[in-house]
């Protein structure tokens, strides 16, 4: 049997025995090839017949989501936890997916949730990461990294350059104590 799968405009032929391989024996296999595209066609051609398959890939709704090592940090104003996503048929989930999900199940507002440090597993289909869940906003920028707070549209980014602040650092080098902090005292004649 012959098999052709149809996705993005580029069809790729895959040869299949037909005595021993089976649709179901395949999906795992093509689920894999295919986890990027939306959806795609497959056309099994054996010698008398034709059967055409519509085959929907996984999406964000077949996710689920368990918690690990929940701790609710009262000093931190935050609930935090290791979170197991388990996304079988899609690459990974997205962190804006995370943080949509991780609100509903706490009843949170989705700007207080901050998802960070996932890894996925060999293979595919788990991915592991830690999450924040502040009581409030005003804790989330006060307790949270600047550059996790840029990364949800909350802070401000650093306005100066690289070279700037380099140039800033050897100028600060050839002064001495509170010069440093003053600046340069102009020379006197």
């Amino acid at each position: 049997m012959e098999c052709i799968f149809e996705f993005l405009e580029k069809p790729q032929k895959l040869i299949v025995d037909m005595k021993t391989d089976t649709l179901d024996t395949l999906e795992p296999y093509i689920r894999r090839a295919f986890s990027g595209t939306d959806g795609f066609k497959i056309q099994l051609r054996p010698k008398y017949y034709w059967k055409s398959v519509l085959v929907r890939l996984a999406d964000a709704s077949s996710v689920t989501i368990r918690t690990r090592k929940f701790m609710t940090n009262r000093l931190l104003q935050r609930k935090q936890m290791v979170l197991d996503v388990i996304h079988p048929g899609l690459a990974n989930l997205s962190k804006d997916d995370v943080r949509e999900k991780i609100a509903k199940l706490f009843k949170a507002d989705k700007e207080t949730v901050f998802p960070f440090g996932f890894r996925t597993q060999f293979g595919g289909g788990r991915s592991t990461g830690f999450v924040l869940v502040y009581d409030t906003l005003e804790s989330a920028k006060k307790f949270e990294p600047k550059f996790r707070l840029v990364r949800h549209g909350i802070g401000a980014h650093g306005t100066t350059s690289r070279k700037q602040r380099k140039e800033r650092k050897n100028r600060l080098k050839k002064l001495r104590g509170t010069e440093k902090v003053k600046g340069k005292k102009p020379k006197k004649e």
